[in-house]
Formats: C-alpha cells, sequence, structure tokens
C-alpha cells in the first residue's frame, strides 16, 4: 500500500523510495563480505589454536625429548602456513599483522618467521581507476591531469594499507613519490582491530602464559594512526627538522650524504591573494614526497656499496 501510495504521489516521492532501496541494495555486499571476513579470521584462529592443544597434549605422552622437539616443529610449521595463507588471501591488517610478527624473531618461532616473512612485500596493487578516484575526492579535482601531468599506471610498491606511485606534478614539473590509500581499507582494518583484540583476549583468558595483549594494544593503536596521511606528513616534517638539526651540528668536513635525511612533503599552491588554492597537498588519504632514489636497509650490499 505504502509502495503504491508514493507511486501515486509522484516521481519527486518515489525517486526518495528508489533511492532509499538503492541505497539499502549497495550496502548489502559490503556487509556480507564483512561477515565472510570475520567468519574466515575467526575459523583460521579456531583451526590453528585447536593444532597447538591437540600438539600439547600429544607431547606431554611423549617421553623422547626429539620425538617433542619434532611434533612442536611439524606443528608450527604447519600452523604457520595456515596463516601466512589467510594473510595472504585477508590483507589488510592481517597482512600487516603477519609483516610485523615475521620481524619478531624474539617471540616468535623460527618456523612462524620463515612462513610469514614472504608476505613483506606480498600486497597486491589496487587498479588505476580506484587510485585515480581517490587522488580527484582528495584534491577535489575533477581529473587527475588537473594535478598531475605524469602518474604511473603501475605502483612503485603496494603495501597493506596503501600503495606508491610515482607522479609529476602539472604546476612545477616536479617529480614526487605519490602515496595514495587504498579504497575502503579503513572500514576493513577497523573490523580486523576488533577481531583481533577478541582473540589476542580470549587466548590470554584460556592460556595466561600467550598473553600478547600489551603488544598487540599498543601496535592496534599505531595502526589506527597509520590510516590518517596528515599526521604522517605532519611526523615526516619533524623528524626532517630533528635530523637537519643533528647534520648541522657535525663537523663541515663530512658530505651531507653521510647523514639521514627525511622526503620533503610536497606542497603546490596556485593563484595569488591571501588564500591560494593547494592542488598537490597532504590529505588523510594522500602523501605526495619528494622522490628519493634508494635501497631497502635489508639489502645489505646495495647499502654498504651507498655508504
Amino acid at each position: 500500500t505504502s509502495f503504491l501510495a508514493e507511486r501515486m504521489a509522484g516521481p519527486e516521492a518515489s525517486r526518495g523510495w528508489v533511492d532509499e532501496w538503492l541505497g539499502i541494495l549497495v550496502a548489502v555486499p559490503t556487509r556480507m563480505r564483512l561477515f565472510g571476513r570475520r567468519l574466515q579470521v575467526y575459523l583460521a584462529a579456531y583451526v590453528i589454536y585447536s593444532k597447538y592443544k591437540w600438539a600439547e597434549r600429544r607431547a606431554e605422552r611423549l617421553e623422547d625429548e626429539e620425538a617433542v622437539r619434532m611434533l612442536w616443529q611439524r606443528t608450527h610449521k604447519e600452523c604457520a602456513s595456515i596463516a601466512a595463507w589467510h594473510a595472504r588471501s585477508l590483507l589488510g591488517l592481517w597482512c600487516k599483522l603477519a609483516q610485523f610478527m615475521s620481524s619478531r624473531a624474539d617471540v616468535v618461532p623460527d618456523e612462524w618467521i620463515a612462513a610469514l616473512s614472504g608476505l613483506q612485500d606480498a600486497a597486491p596493487a589496487r587498479p588505476y581507476w580506484e587510485v585515480a578516484r581517490t587522488i580527484e575526492e582528495e584534491l577535489e579535482v575533477g581529473s587527475v591531469s588537473e594535478a598531475f601531468s605524469e602518474l604511473s599506471r603501475e605502483p612503485m610498491a603496494s603495501a597493506s594499507i596503501a600503495q606508491v606511485h610515482e607522479a609529476r606534478v602539472r604546476a612545477t614539473g616536479e617529480r614526487i613519490a605519490l602515496k595514495v590509500q587504498h579504497r575502503g581499507v579503513a572500514s576493513l582494518i577497523e573490523q580486523d582491530l576488533e577481531n583481533a583484540a577478541y582473540l589476542v583476549e580470549y587466548v590470554a583468558r584460556e592460556r595466561p602464559e600467550w598473553d600478547f595483549k600489551p603488544i598487540v594494544e599498543e601496535w592496534c593503536a599505531e595502526t589506527r594512526r597509520e590510516l590518517d596521511f596528515e599526521l604522517e606528513a605532519r611526523n615526516t616534517e619533524e623528524i626532517a627538522g630533528y635530523l637537519a638539526a643533528a647534520a648541522a651540528e657535525k663537523s663541515e668536513e663530512a658530505t651531507s650524504a653521510a647523514y639521514p635525511r627525511a622526503p620533503r612533503v610536497v606542497r603546490v599552491a596556485v593563484g595569488t591573494g591571501g588564500r591560494p588554492r593547494y592542488v598537490v597537498r597532504p590529505t588523510r588519504r594522500l602523501l605526495p614526497l619528494e622522490f628519493i632514489d634508494g635501497v631497502k636497509p635489508t639489502e645489505a650490499a646495495e647499502v654498504a656499496e651507498m655508504r
């Protein structure tokens, strides 16, 4: 009855009804995706926890120390393989958590380090159209070409939260590294943080000796801050100031290459008057930085050659 009444009321009334239902239909896939993601997380956690519980009971019945060692080695390897597969599938926070764990050899078994270290560069790149849309929304331009004369279609690197493209500022011609946040990653990570907190709380309650709550709580707080690229821009400039001051205190005979420095945050304004418009600037999902050629810290030979 209400449907007919709205239809009879004219196109303006029916348009509101249509828009409302279209909004609901669009939201359904997102909710189902988040539900499926939560289900996958809990299923993976249950499988891994069950395997460790079984191994613990089995180890109590074994008398040979070598057999116990081999049992735990197999269990660690199998569970780490399961965790790595799900982290690669889920991406977002879980890929980031796996990367973090792979760097904590002080608390994580060697088998886990071996399995998770392969995720350091495992995040797939998002398509170009997503990147372009984010840039247009953040810089409030009708087209990417209004801000950049060049923008690489393929990223130089892609991680769990963002990817980096090479670009050239149209107004100045400067070559920059443009960090673009993945679309929708903030909502996924927020749900993942809730899941992670619940799982860590459950494990700590069941096994107090496996209480990693302080580590995970600190890491989760930092992850939320990493989603704000305006904050990252301010931190980058603050660190750059400290590094520049430290270098200035050193001997003038030393070359500037001997001291580290942070890339410059790029801000480009156009127009005259008291309120110029910034066509390139850091935003919550966008971080333009000075382009600096370099190598990864893990590439020891290349780092030694640069010295």
